[in-house]
């Protein structure tokens, strides 16, 4: 389910990963951009921002001077039916 697993090779940015989940990211506090595959779709988070992600790829990149904190909640995604083997998760037969 972690990013680890799911690392996009050849990315605009070296952490770009995916996750299979459902994503929930709440800024705390400082100011953060998730970097997405293209550069015209990044996104500038600040403070109070809450953001739902679904399996999309992207990377986390503080370009300021502050420390920036987020929670995230991970929901374990359901793969699709007809997904390879060892790819099903959350289905139940």
């Amino acid at each position: 389910m972690g990013a680890s697993a799911n690392v996009v090779e050849d990315a605009r940015h070296p952490f770009m990963h995916r996750t299979d989940s459902l994503d929930y990211a709440i800024v705390l506090t400082g100011e953060i951009w998730m970097m997405m595959d293209e550069e015209e779709d990044d996104l500038l988070l600040k403070a109070g921002d809450v953001l739902v992600q679904r399996g999309n790829n992207h990377a986390w990149s503080n370009r300021g001077t502050e420390p920036c904190v987020i929670a995230f909640v991970l929901v374990d995604g359901v793969s699709q039916r007809d997904a390879p083997e060892g790819r099903q998760k959350g289905i139940h037969r």
